[in-house]
């Protein structure tokens, strides 16, 4: 019988896979994933089933299958020990030496790698492994790997091969650098003295000091602060080391100067100069400080707190404070919280902090001077004066320099625009000004809002991080969460919310809380409030109340929150003058009720300066293939499709009067002519005659399909631009063939034409498979964003890259980001899905994201070092943004695109529109500030008349909108005309679903229903989708809504693009949205004598009607 120590000690070993998973997939090859996957059905853990499911597997995905595997037979009793054992056979021992906790990567590997990078080409030229295999191949390599290379033709092919594998293994640097030196090998010293020349060797002394001590250091030295105290290196090192272009940079440079110099005459000297210094405490107290040395906080010894930085407890003086050995106990830490309960050895014991040992630590808090987890702008400036903090409490937050400056005019409660760079910390200024006013204010209510769903989750954690752990403090909500508490109400109750523009828009309108309920209202990325995004409509609401308390006595006035925002850039929006760009900044801080000029960063730029990474820029342009012959085959087709189009407009143009005109001006493959095709689609559903209706609808639609496949051919594989057309035209989709003659001629077009398929990728493809070769062998944990323009690229350009073998030995595990506003098959993503996909980028399982411009904004993933703008462009704030996605030191931004695409040009132009941006922002500063504040409120008084206005011409259109019982309208199936069912039988449930209620409307519908004990999906608290409504005509069969269940009651809800709505006075309309139809859809709800009407009509199977004679009460 398993013990409940066996399962635990199981639970940890399960543990340790899960958590070293990335490194266990980086390190195995494919083949060594088959041989212990033999290994383990050896010893029973592993079926024959297992064993050829991991066999068979996508070469890229073996290693991947093997662990999947392993973890799914760990119930087995010897399922860990086999594993090990099996990695042990094929020398990687050091593999389960990593996961158990016996070493760990050195601190410098990054640094050996990028070495080896900077001389690569020279060994990729001229190194043969052929010539050390023979003598160290056995030390080096397993005999598996030897074979890999081996099996290599060519010299430089063998040569990329022996360094991809060598640089898997532990230490392998200093035993290749002794390798090369080695006489027996040859004349190969000259490989040895690029790698390390001989003055560079560190002692062993050094080598442990960093590895057990430099993850902290790494992570927060600045070695400007110290450098002047170190007196064994020479100015002219120490002026290069200040020189580096980065702090990460600077750390490397000391580290590689203090690896020359004798371990004993700077180890000193170096803890002494740390603990000059309050920041550096912690690190003293890591490393062991020599006897004698005392920090500036253990020198104090006075009652008073010390506050550090965010991120960190505040510390009262302890009398416990020791002075350490001479030499540092070079001993493992724990690096991550993922490793807290992982010790080293065979041994892994859960540790139980003692009742006493909580008291101390609550009563003599930690320091834990960490880095905000994913923003490099993590705050390191030593406050000016001291603050207490209550015990338990949050870290108390500290700003840098110019984070207090951008800070100021918030914290003095005005309305302010914060403009700082991308990555620079923006989110804690405005965290500062929050916690400043919860504490200042009883009834304070603040809301941080957020253009999209991804940078909920993100804002949230960084706030819940440093708010007080108070019950109803900090809540989250987007429109995809479900609660059975209404969001309103969460919202009143706590005092902090992170939501979405639109959900606080939703309850604006809906009355459930007004503007004057909030206290501090917060707008990320604040330049998106131009026109009716609803950033812009809330501001209106704010607006709104500020002109009534203008006629209101103070004491009667209503209260308004006070406004932040934050933007990168507010950018020059279609501004062409210097004039009308200062306009458009000028009417972006109207709008947000700020007439002060925007905040950036004046007084301590050299304090930013200090932490801001900068990209780098590269283009890269490519021609097209002027042979396609997807293309040509295409674009043949597309032009009998054209000629048909044309000539039936011209032969029907009497009938059409002239609604429908031939004026394609645009070419194939382009965003307009996908303008013009679906622009002449929804002409054609307005066609009276079926026949020309449908003719029509089907060439546009075709045409449509067509230009998207024509796109998808310039980014991806002809074959994916294949397989789209057979979906959306030949598949089983609203598109599909009509079986007329216009649907025989169609398809014999596309069969006359069909393109003879090749995997021959295009020239745009191979160069970002390049490109992503070069990137991740230069640094393997390389984190790549890739922007395309569309949903269905994205799609595509996911598939071609996790079926490249060429790069499976990256472990790229590429994933898609994309928005939520389309179904999964066409590319749209559910809300965990893209916590998902973020998730895992960061942590390391997923190396590349491909992503729409979803992701342009706010995400903030530390680690993530090259963004390619894969023939895509934007605007001059997109741009930005895009940029700032690379927050590692040295970020590089890739622009891939065709040379005559015109996207290389636009970026080149939205340098310089940036480039105008600050200057204008400088030019707004420079107004006087009582002018700029006159020429805000006139802005308003505008902006308040042009509301007026759209707010008449809105009520005049509600107007329009006559009750159903004075003017019928029909809806008819919008592919073959016949009539449906009329305004007069629509009923809605809650305001949304609009519902028909027309007896013989089920005699017209074709139901797919789920089967009978299947419930369906639930999307409400009565509300069940059990199924789809098609036209019953055999030759339309398109969707016409939801089937669904309401309090056990079949009901049909309408989707109201799928129908044509026509009324008296030739009324034909096609609406997208329920809001726009020209009859009042909310004017009755579903009720008792509806669903009796309902009950009564049951639907067969087969479709056909079954009437039922119920009495006459409530069901």
């Amino acid at each position: 019988m398993e013990t409940s120590d066996s399962r635990e000690e199981n639970s940890v070993k399960v543990q340790r896979i899960e958590v070293y998973r990335t490194y266990i997939e980086d390190k195995i090859e494919p083949v060594d994933a088959v041989c212990i996957a033999s290994s383990c059905k050896k010893d029973g853990v592993f079926s024959n089933g297992d064993f050829r499911f991991i066999r068979y597997s996508q070469e890229s995905q073996q290693v991947a299958a093997l662990l999947d595997k392993l973890l799914e037979n760990q119930t087995k009793v010897n399922w860990y020990g086999s594993f090990t054992q099996a990695l042990r056979e094929n020398d990687l021992e050091y593999v389960v030496d990593y996961f158990e906790g016996r070493i760990r990567e050195s601190f410098l590997e990054s640094h050996f790698r990028q070495i080896l990078d900077i001389h690569a080409q020279k060994f990729l030229d001229d190194f043969d492994p052929n010539i050390i295999l023979p003598l160290h191949g056995n030390n080096l390599f397993s005999l598996a790997h030897r074979d890999l290379i081996a099996a290599e033709r060519t010299q430089r092919g063998r040569a990329f091969k022996f360094l991809m594998l060598l640089q898997k293994r532990p230490n392998w640097f200093h035993e290749f650098v002794e390798i090369l030196r080695d006489p027996d090998c040859g004349n190969l010293t000259h490989f040895a003295e690029l790698l390390q020349p001989k003055d560079q060797n560190s002692s062993n002394t050094f080598e442990d000091f960093i590895n057990f001590s430099s993850s902290d250091i790494f992570d927060e030295l600045e070695p400007n602060d110290i450098l002047n105290r170190l007196s064994h290196i020479e100015e002219t090192r120490k002026n290069r080391i200040q020189s580096m272009p980065s702090r990460e940079k600077r750390v490397i440079a000391l580290f590689e100067e203090l690896s020359s110099i004798q371990f004993k005459l700077w180890y000193k000297e170096f803890i002494m100069a740390l603990a000059e210094q309050e920041k550096y405490n912690h690190l003293v107290d890591t490393l062991n400080p020599v006897e004698g040395i005392k920090t500036k906080k253990m020198a104090q010894k006075d009652d008073a707190d010390v506050m550090v930085d965010a991120g960190t407890y505040s510390e009262g003086t302890s009398n416990n404070d020791q002075v350490l050995d001479a030499a540092p106990v070079c001993s493992p830490t724990v690096d991550t919280e993922e490793d807290e309960d992982m010790i080293s050895d065979n041994n892994y014991e859960k540790h139980e902090v003692e009742e006493s040992e909580k008291k101390a630590f609550t009563e003599n808090p930690p320091v834990c001077n960490s880095n905000h987890p994913d923003d490099v702008t993590a705050p390191f400036k030593t406050p000016e004066k001291t603050v207490v903090i209550s015990a338990g409490s949050k870290p108390e937050l500290c700003l840098r320099e110019y984070q207090d400056e951008l800070a100021t005019p918030a914290l003095n409660g005005k309305n302010s625009m914060i403009v700082a760079p991308t990555g620079s910390g923006k989110t804690f200024v405005a965290l500062k000004v929050c916690i400043e006013q919860l504490k200042s204010r009883s009834d304070a209510k603040v809301i941080f809002l957020v253009p999209r769903v991804p940078l909920v989750e993100q804002q949230f954690n960084l706030f819940k991080k440093h708010l007080p752990e108070e019950e109803d403090m900090i809540f989250k909500v987007t429109g995809e969460m479900s609660s059975s508490i209404p969001v309103h109400i969460s919202v009143e109750r706590h005092r902090v919310t992170i939501m979405t523009a639109q959900i606080l828009l939703n309850i604006f309108n809906d009355g459930l809380m007004t503007i004057s309920d909030i206290s501090l209202l917060i707008f990320d990325e604040c330049h998106h409030a131009v026109k009716s995004d609803p950033y812009s409509m809330i501001m209106n609401c704010y607006l709104d109340v500020m002109k009534e308390n203008a006629s209101r006595t103070s004491h009667l006035a209503k209260r308004l929150p006070q406004i932040l925002g934050m933007t990168a850039s507010p950018g020059m929006g279609k501004a062409k003058t210097m004039i009308k760009a200062e306009e458009n900044i000028k009417t972006l801080m109207a709008t947000l009720d700020i007439t002060i000029a925007p905040t950036q960063v004046n007084e301590t730029v050299g304090n930013l300066l200090q932490y801001r990474n900068t990209a780098s820029d590269e283009v890269i342009v490519v021609q097209r293939k002027v042979d396609d012959q997807f293309c040509l085959s295409i674009k043949k087709a597309m032009e009998e499709i054209e000629n048909l189009t044309k000539e039936h407009i011209e032969a029907q143009e009497a009938v059409h009067r002239g609604r429908l005109k031939y004026d394609l001006r645009a070419s194939p493959g382009s965003q307009d002519y996908e303008s013009w095709a679906v622009s002449l689609l929804n002409k054609s559903k307005l066609i009276e005659d079926r026949r020309e209706s449908q003719r029509f609808m089907s060439y546009s639609t075709h045409l449509r399909e067509y230009n998207t496949s024509l796109m998808l051919n310039d980014h991806v594989r002809s074959t994916e631009a294949f397989a789209y057309i057979e979906e959306k035209l030949f598949g089983d989709s609203q598109n599909s063939l009509p079986s007329d003659e216009t649907g025989e001629t169609l398809k014999m077009i596309f069969e006359t034409n069909r393109p003879r398929l090749t995997n021959n990728t295009n020239p745009l493809l191979e160069r970002l498979q390049r490109k992503l070769a070069e990137e991740f062998y230069r640094l393997p944990q390389s984190r790549c964003i890739i922007f395309v323009k569309t949903r269905a690229i994205a799609k595509a350009l996911l598939t071609y890259l996790n079926e490249q073998q060429d790069l499976a030995r990256f472990h790229l595990n590429a994933k898609q980001l994309t928005g939520a506003g389309a179904r999964s098959e066409s590319g749209g993503m559910t809300k965990p899905g893209q916590e998902d996909t973020l998730q895992a980028f960061k942590d390391g399982r997923c190396k590349v994201i491909v992503a729409t411009s979803v992701a342009e904004e706010g995400l903030d993933i530390k680690a993530c070092n090259l963004i390619i703008t894969y023939n895509y462009s934007t605007n001059e704030i997109g741009q930005v943004q895009r940029k700032g996605r690379g927050r590692a030191d040295n970020s590089k931004v890739v622009m891939l695109a065709y040379d005559d695409s015109g996207h290389v040009k636009r970026e080149r132009e939205n340098k310089i529109r940036v480039e105008l941006t600050d200057e204008i922002l400088k030019t707004v500063k420079g107004r006087d500030p009582k002018i700029l504040k006159s020429q805000i409120r006139k802005i308003q008084e505008k902006l308040e008349k042009d509301r007026s206005f759209m707010k008449t011409v809105k009520e005049h259109k509600e107007k329009q909108k006559v009750p159903d019982d004075r003017m019928i309208y029909k809806l008819s199936c919008l592919w073959c005309k016949k009539t449906v069912t009329s305004s007069q039988h629509l009923r809605h449930i809650n305001m949304q679903h609009r519902v028909v209620v027309d007896p013989k409307f089920p005699s017209l519908a074709y139901f797919l229903e789920v089967p009978d004990g299947n419930e369906g999906k639930q999307i409400g608290d009565d509300e069940f989708v059990i199924g789809k409504i098609l036209c019953k005509n055999d030759k339309c069969r398109r969707q016409w809504g939801l089937r669904m269940r309401y309090k056990t009651c079949p009901i049909s809800v309408l989707k109201i693009q799928n129908f044509l709505i026509t009324g008296e006075r030739g009324y034909r309309s096609v609406k997208k949205k329920w809001k726009e139809v020209p009859f009042n859809s909310l004017g009755k709800e579903l009720d008792g004598d509806d669903l009796r009407v309902l009950l009564r009509t049951r639907v067969r199977r087969d479709g056909t009607m079954e009437l039922d004679e119920l009495e006459d009460e409530d069901e």
